[in-house]
């Protein structure tokens, strides 16, 4: 017999997984034969599934680096290093390619990547409104609506336009957004003084863990993941010059530098067979550009997590190639 709390978790990653699996349809019906995509935007969708062969083919088949290919620009090859490659992406789809076929694995993975991006603000907002998040400081939902609440932004965050747009665009780097909402999870654990030392380590590993995922995934993400945490930071230390009135108690400073240090070299560890030529190559090259490019047009507010993009069936509109 299942616990509460176990069948609760098991119902919402079942729910999500209806929900990507409705809202994306007919995907379902072709989860072998196709992939999310659109023809106006130069079929970026073709080069996340050859990321994904290649990485096989580049390790296993050639015993060669991935980051390197002598089949494009032959014989001069090409550099892969600054590449979008999706390591986590190529990675996860891996098996379902090898046992079945390459549409499939990326498929998967890209569906998975909605379930727990969906699952993983649950988790975290279900941790806030447990620590007295809602409405004020000190102020706790009951459990069941703290978790209806959570589901809810679960559903904004995993379900929302701007995922979707990058989704048809192809653009799988930027629909890999499962380990954002994990990340800052185990951050603020690893942070919390109400937590015991050993639980506040474990965190700070699973945050290292998590951030090097998101690197692996898409390197902006892991960027903006390192202003999260300055923010962060910052906001623990006023905290503590303050001494907050709220009674909760706070992290000590071996606590704080223990937890950004186990963090820093997790992430780096898990991270560095891709970050160490990332960085050997922005320190030897200028990869400066000028102006916004495509940032603008793909950028979004928080009107954007609500809004019908212009591929919505109903309310949609032509895209311009």
């Amino acid at each position: 017999m299942l616990r509460p709390p176990l069948r609760r978790h098991l119902l919402v990653l079942f729910l999500y997984t209806l929900l990507a699996l409705a809202l994306s349809w007919p995907l379902a019906r072709h989860l072998t034969t196709h992939v999310p995509g659109i023809a106006q935007w130069a079929f970026d969708e073709s080069t996340f599934l050859w990321n994904i062969w290649y990485f096989k083919h580049a390790l296993v088949d050639s015993l060669s680096s991935p980051l390197h290919s002598q089949l494009i620009w032959y014989p001069l090859g090409i550099d892969l290093i600054l590449y979008t490659y999706n390591y986590f992406h190529a990675l996860l789809a891996q098996p379902l390619m090898l046992a079945v076929n390459l549409p499939l694995g990326s498929n998967i993975a890209l569906l998975a990547s909605t379930v727990l991006s969906g699952y993983g603000v649950f988790l975290l907002v279900r941790y806030l409104l447990g620590r007295g998040w809602a409405g004020g400081v000190g102020r706790k939902l009951s459990p069941g609506a703290a978790s209806l609440a959570a589901f809810g932004a679960g559903l904004v965050y995993a379900f929302g336009s701007n995922r979707a747009i990058y989704a048809m665009l192809g653009h799988y780097d930027m629909v890999t957004t499962q380990w954002i909402p994990f990340y800052a999870l185990a951050l603020l654990r690893s942070l919390d003084g109400s937590l015991a030392p050993a639980r506040r380590r474990q965190a700070a590993l699973w945050a290292g863990l998590f951030m090097a995922f998101n690197g692996l995934a898409e390197m902006i993400t892991a960027l903006f993941l390192a202003i999260f945490t300055a923010i962060v930071l910052i906001t623990v230390l006023i905290a503590k010059l303050r001494r907050s009135a709220t009674g909760a108690p706070a992290v000590t400073w071996a606590g704080l530098i223990t937890a950004l240090l186990l963090a820093m070299v997790t992430a780096f560890v898990v991270w560095s067979p891709a970050l160490l030529p990332i960085l050997g190559q922005f320190l030897t090259d200028d990869f400066s550009l000028r102006g916004w490019g495509e940032a603008i047009p793909l950028s979004v507010d928080l009107v954007g997590f609500l809004k019908p993009t212009v591929l919505h069936p109903l309310f949609g509109g032509d895209v311009v190639a």
